[in-house]
């Protein structure tokens, strides 16, 4: 079973108001070091990390009465101990400790495979993966340190504090964790990995396209197919730097935004994934929030066995993600069934339901030509409800005066978003103003675009003059109605 570890935020932020970010790092490991009764000059790693560090007495207090007892409370304060620039440019958000488990879980490395997270932050999946091999395999901290484990990142004190943390782990175990080159600073994106890993696991860096330095997207263009167009994400290359380092019988397993399964940034990361036919699983929190932030995240699963289907399970309204996790049911939705432009992802008897729906009946697109939906651009100004009329006239009241308008130039407006079930349609009294040809409307042709366009914008400036000069006058006049040629309707 899953279980989730307890977390604090909000005093770690408050404390870096009145401590540097440093003295907080040294003063929180110092504090377990206490707590514990651990003797950190036994390990060469600590002995350097500590060197001549003095504890702050009123910060470690502090520390003590907010109750730092566990290695996992170290890695969230830790994820949360980086300048506010390192967030926005490194899209760094904390793993919580029942998505790791159950990430690796299902990744299932062997006993002598590699694993590695290409960005490691504070070393949540670094712990994951020992764990994981303590409790299946049963083999020491340092075996698995020296077997098993990989990680980089960019940043040198998430490396710093990842090689200290697993090194308290160790202590605390009994052991002399001491770790070699296997954690590396470095940006896996550009760097070149000397052999291939059974398994890449993680939670890559969230960062927009906008965020992102000039160097750094020509280097993204430049070197990787996810990220050649369009406004994409950081994670985008993950994906595909993942996909790369794998053995041919490997596994991946990401925490990611769900939103490249339907935007259009997405539809290349979509098309890089159809045709390598790399994932095999998707577990998706949907609208749930797993993070402390405004992002929906989704698990993903990848291999290079060239899959014919997703397994694909959505979280319930108001599941909590871990009972989800516990009680993942998968779906299988065939790659055959997916378009590029966007995902339809289904699980149970959606898809079958939503078929049979297709297929019954006359399609709306085999009875009317649809093209784009309506664009007034100032939906408040041309589109009104009509709780008020008379045989010519619509009623508007709009901050607190009332406007007439003809009910000729109008036409029924149906909004989807509005629309719930057959009754709303009923209820319907939405209007939009449209201008048509009147009998009283003197008539122009015109034959190519550009004129079109031409007429369009003065027929616009025309009804809002008239508008305006009837709004100040209380004198209705007519508008002149531009019509298309019969061979430029449609």
């Amino acid at each position: 079973m899953i279980r989730i570890s307890k977390m604090s935020t909000l005093t770690i932020e408050s404390l870096q108001k009145k401590f540097s970010i440093d003295e907080i790092e040294k003063n929180i490991l110092f504090n377990y070091v206490q707590i514990n009764n651990l003797e950190y000059s036994k390990s060469e790693y600590l002995t350097r990390y500590f060197g001549d560090f003095v504890a702050n007495a009123e910060l470690l207090n502090h520390l003590k009465s907010i109750g730092h007892n566990s290695i996992e409370d170290i890695v969230i304060d830790m994820g949360i101990l980086m300048p506010e620039s390192d967030k926005k440019t490194n899209g760094a958000f904390f793993t919580p400790q029942y998505i790791v488990d159950y990430i690796i879980e299902q990744v299932n490395p062997l006993e002598h495979d590699k694993v590695i997270d290409l960005s490691c932050g504070s070393g949540a999946f670094l712990l994951g993966i020992i764990r994981f091999f303590q409790k299946k395999y049963n083999k020491s901290i340092k075996d698995i340190v020296a077997q098993n484990l990989f990680g980089a990142d960019i940043l040198d004190y998430n490396i710093r504090r990842s090689k200290a943390i697993i090194s308290l782990y160790a202590l605390k175990n009994n052991e002399i964790g001491e770790i070699g080159d296997n954690l590396i600073t470095t940006d896996s994106l550009k760097y070149k990995w000397n052999f291939k890993f059974d398994a890449v696991v993680g939670n890559p860096p969230y960062v927009k396209f906008q965020d992102l330095d000039n160097q750094t997207r020509k280097y993204l263009i430049e070197e990787y197919s996810t990220t050649k167009l369009g406004t994409y994400n950081l994670y985008f290359a993950f994906f595909e730097k993942g996909l790369e380092i794998l053995k041919g019988n490997g596994k991946l397993g990401y925490i990611t935004p769900n939103n490249y399964f339907t935007s259009l940034a997405g539809e290349p990361l979509r098309a890089f994934f159809q045709n390598n036919k790399s994932i095999y699983q998707i577990v998706d929190f949907n609208s749930t929030k797993v993070f402390e932030v405004q992002t929906y995240t989704a698990i993903t699963f990848l291999d290079k066995n060239s899959n014919d289907y997703i397994k694909y399970d959505k979280i319930a309204p108001k599941e909590k993600p871990v009972d989800f996790l516990n009680n993942v049911d998968l779906t299988p939705n065939y790659y055959s069934d997916l378009a590029t432009k966007k995902w339809r992802l289904l699980c149970g008897n959606e898809r079958q339901n939503i078929n049979s729906i297709e297929n019954k009946g006359l399609s709306i697109g085999s009875l009317f030509n649809i093209c784009t939906g309506i664009a007034t651009l100032k939906d408040e100004v041309y589109t009104f409800d009509t709780y008020e009329e008379d045989e010519q006239y619509y009623y508007v009241t709009k901050k607190e005066r009332k406007y007439q308008i003809e009910k000729a130039i109008t036409k029924p407006l149906v909004k989807i978003s509005d629309i719930k079930n057959s009754e709303d349609l009923k209820l319907n009294k939405k209007r939009i103003i449209f201008h048509i040809q009147t009998p009283k409307a003197k008539c122009f042709q015109y034959r190519n675009q550009y004129w079109k366009e031409i007429i369009l914008c003065v027929t616009i400036i025309l009804f809002l003059y008239k508008t305006y000069y009837q709004r100040e006058t209380k004198v209705n006049i007519p508008i002149l109605h531009f019509m298309p040629t019969e061979e430029l309707r449609g």
